[in-house]
């Protein structure tokens, strides 16, 4: 499905029509989630949001969870991507057990990414470029029981726009109104809620 201009105003008119209510830090959930597409088409609603090579997906398996002395046959593969919210204008992720990851939207490409610090003689890392939009997440709490991750200056929100292969979907953010390809892409809101995922992620 492509989104023209009246269908996307139409499906933010229905999502803002009941808005979450942001989250003061110290009410944040002492807890992970897992965040699935919603209010968006059926192409991938309710599909889960997962961290896999530096980058966030809808329809790809999330990050292997492994440490420096595990055998990589040995690595935990977890179902989906938890999300763990500390400091709420920040998130970084320990999905690795490696090194701790942050979270950002990438300057050039407005793709929401992870990069990862790397440990001498074990594992590069992913590092954080120049720029990086590490500031100015979101978490609030919808009229359904939702919570929604968001962003300050996310635009018209957060796109799911197809990767080569079928199903599969790379995450960015309309930081500041500046995705240009939004008219491939499926609009949607990341919603959450508690899960024991093994992945981890923190903001």
């Amino acid at each position: 499905m492509i989104f023209k201009a009246t269908t996307l105003l139409s499906l933010l008119a229905a999502t803002l029509a009941a808005p979450a209510t942001l989250l003061p830090r110290q009410t944040v959930p002492d807890s992970a989630f897992n965040f699935i597409a919603k209010y968006t088409d059926a192409s991938i609603c309710e599909k889960d949001m997962n961290a896999l090579y530096g980058k966030f997906w809808i329809g790809r398996a999330p990050y292997p969870y492994c440490s420096i002395r595990m055998n990589p046959r040995d690595c935990l593969r977890p179902n989906v991507t938890g999300i763990r919210i500390e400091k709420y204008i920040e998130f970084s992720a320990n999905l690795s057990a490696i090194a701790v990851e942050k979270v950002y939207i990438h300057p050039q490409t407005l793709a929401l990414s992870f990069s990862r610090g790397g440990v001498e003689g074990a594992d590069p890392g992913l590092p954080l470029p120049e720029g990086a939009i590490t500031r100015g997440f979101t978490l609030g709490l919808r009229n359904d029981g939702y919570y929604e991750l968001g962003h300050i200056d996310a635009g018209y929100g957060f796109f799911a726009c197809p990767a080569e292969r079928d199903g599969e979907f790379q995450i960015f953010v309309d930081y500041k109104y500046g995705l240009t390809q939004k008219d491939s892409c499926h609009y949607f809101i990341p919603a959450g809620k508690p899960t024991d995922a093994k992945a981890i992620i923190y903001t």
